[in-house]
């Protein structure tokens, strides 16, 4: 800024531009700390609910002698629209309340989509419909072929091994594989997976093949290409996977990036497979 006399001028050009240019540098340095720690943030809130979903799990299972809740999610339906009510729809797969239910129609209904979480066998020991919900849910879904999982409430599942579906029941090749019914088959609690952030509301648990190299569902990578679990003694822990296959795999599959690459392929010497396998299956792999 240049005085003349007593009165001030205003900047120059040059002046201006290299003020700019500061700012401009300033925001590059800034913005990338921001964001990470932002997601770290998320991050943080993630793994603080899925651990209380998992306090859940434990108390419903010192309750009832020992046996673990229904991994599988039985339907729901509305039987009153005024007041809304809802109540379970049980199946010949799905014969009695699960930890969560699942509404399969309009994702629209709010009432219908807390109402399956509140008529779960886990609700009872927390009533926050939040802790059900990743925060980065929405950004996840928005993103994939299915832009309706955006309205959907729950993130989380159990998976499979923990009394969940029996994956022979589906394809008779499956060795391996039975799922754990009771806290006593847990033998390394600190190791064996109970929940992961699936990032999306499905039905039926988490699964993963335990006797082979090939993934079942895909692998969460909404939190840095990484994915939070918790385990049977109540901790969490996020695992950022190391391989690209398990990143390609999943882009691929929810966003149709890239090239296609199938479920074997992504798994096969793929140490992100290999960990998950091991921590949901554990001696039950069957391989």
């Amino acid at each position: 800024m240049k005085k003349s006399g007593t009165e001030y001028l205003g900047f120059t050009l040059i002046e201006l531009l290299v003020v700019i240019a500061i700012i401009a540098l300033l925001l590059a340095i800034v913005m990338p700390s921001l964001k990470a720690a932002r997601e770290v943030s998320k991050r943080l809130f993630c793994m603080s609910s899925i651990r209380m979903l998992t306090t859940a799990w434990n108390s419903y299972a010192t309750e009832n002698d020992g046996k673990l809740a229904e991994a599988k999610t039985a339907d729901v339906v509305e039987v009153s629209s005024n007041p809304p009510r809802y109540n379970w729809s049980f199946t010949a797969v799905n014969p009695r309340p699960t930890w969560t239910g699942i509404w399969r129609g309009s994702v629209d209904n709010k009432n219908a989509l807390e109402g399956a979480i509140q008529l779960g066998t886990f609700y009872p020991y927390n009533e926050t419909l939040k802790i059900y919900r990743c925060t980065n849910h929405e950004t996840y879904a928005r993103g994939s072929v299915q832009p309706e999982m955006a309205k959907r409430i729950r993130s989380y599942a159990i998976v499979d091994s923990m009394n969940g579906f029996y994956l022979k029941d589906n394809d008779g090749s499956v060795a391996g594989g039975v799922p754990f019914k009771k806290t006593p088959e847990l033998t390394n609690t600190s190791k064996q997976i109970v929940f992961i952030d699936e990032g999306r509301e499905t039905s039926e648990g988490w699964t993963i093949y335990p006797d082979r190299q090939q993934w079942w569902d895909l692998p969460p990578i909404q939190h840095g290409h990484g994915g939070i679990i918790s385990c049977a003694d109540n901790h969490a822990e996020y695992w950022k996977w190391q391989e690209e296959h398990t990143i390609e795999y999943v882009e691929y599959n929810y966003f149709q990036k890239g090239s296609a690459i199938n479920a074997a392929q992504a798994a096969l010497n793929n140490s992100d497979f290999n960990r998950l396998q091991m921590g949901i299956w554990g001696n039950r792999r069957g391989n």
